[in-house]
């Protein structure tokens, strides 16, 4: 590229075209695929234009935000060139961003595989092998890699993920607040013990802004405090139905769980509604409504529940 460069104006130009720049036989060949992005990358300097490396390499990072229920593995990069033809380039999402790796710039293709996406191999691919502590054949993979993939939940360090661990309070609508993108809070805090600063306070008061959360009635909320099964359930209902979702006037759901009556009163339209939705299952044939939601259950259901909400819009 440098030798390629006229004086020392030298550009980066990466550019979202869309697919209505593509010609007709580029259209064609894409008319299959789950488009996300066209991109059209290239060199610039004395304006003229870059395009061949002579050789070279160049690796190219880009966000790209998941749809809901999708996987980074099923995220795919294609070169389309001018005549339609196509080749896969080698591909990597991570955190919310697609790095590909090409030998000439032109226009990309950044598309989504479902069957690729739907089928993890379980190896040393997997983002759950990157945790000692995690199995990628036991029952927690799909939430737990759905999790990893959004940027939902992280490791606690050491390289481990602790699925067997609680899953605090404060967590949960941190996790429900980046899923809303973060946006501006301009409301008063209404919890005690929710401190200004901590890295779950602007989602501690969205949440009880938009009614997602109402704390324990004593001014307080607990937000380091172990997040139970029906609590858990109860705070992903509020926030479904802040999006339209929810039972609507009256209904009727019978819970057939042994232990259905250790529902608390105040949960029980709540763990209804996600049992009959799949969000919710048993845990060794009973609900358990009032144990801990272990960081592997909360996964699991936060993936059930984007994917309710995906089928939903």
């Amino acid at each position: 590229i440098s030798e390629q460069a006229n004086g020392k104006d030298l550009r980066l130009n990466l550019e979202d075209v869309g697919e209505s720049k593509l010609n007709a036989a580029q259209k064609d060949a894409v008319k299959d695929m789950d488009v996300q992005e066209v991109l059209d990358a290239y060199m610039t300097s004395g304006g003229r234009r870059i395009s061949d490396f002579r050789g070279g390499k160049a690796a190219v990072t880009v966000s790209c935000t998941l749809k809901d229920g999708q996987t980074g593995r099923g995220v795919v990069v294609w070169y389309v060139a001018d005549d339609g033809d196509k080749s896969e380039v080698p591909t990597a999402y991570s955190s919310k961003e697609v790095t590909f790796t090409v030998e000439h710039f032109s226009n990309y293709i950044i598309g989504y595989d479902a069957a690729r996406a739907a089928a993890c191999p379980k190896d040393d691919t997997c983002p759950l092998a990157t945790f000692a502590d995690l199995d990628p054949n036991a029952w927690y993979h799909d939430g737990i890699e759905y999790c990893l993939e959004n940027g939902l939940m992280n490791g606690v360090g050491g390289g481990k993920f602790d699925p067997d661990g609680a899953t605090s309070r404060g967590m949960i609508v941190t996790i429900l607040y980046r899923l809303e993108g973060s946006p501006a809070v301009t409301a008063a805090n209404p919890f005690d013990d929710v401190a200004a600063g901590q890295w779950y306070t602007d989602a501690v008061i969205w949440a009880a802004e938009n009614k997602i959360v109402s704390g324990y009635g004593d001014g307080a909320f607990g937000p380091d405090d172990a997040i139970t099964r029906e609590q858990l359930a109860a705070i992903l209902y509020r926030y479904a139905q802040t999006k339209g979702e929810g039972f609507k006037g009256l209904w009727s759901f019978q819970l057939d769980f042994p232990d259905a009556g250790d529902v608390s009163d105040w949960a029980t339209e709540a763990v209804s509604w996600m049992v009959m939705n799949g969000v919710v299952g048993g845990k060794d044939g009973k609900l358990v409504p009032g144990g801990n939601a272990t960081r592997a259950e909360a996964a699991t259901m936060l993936q059930r529940f984007c994917a309710k909400l995906a089928e939903a819009e």
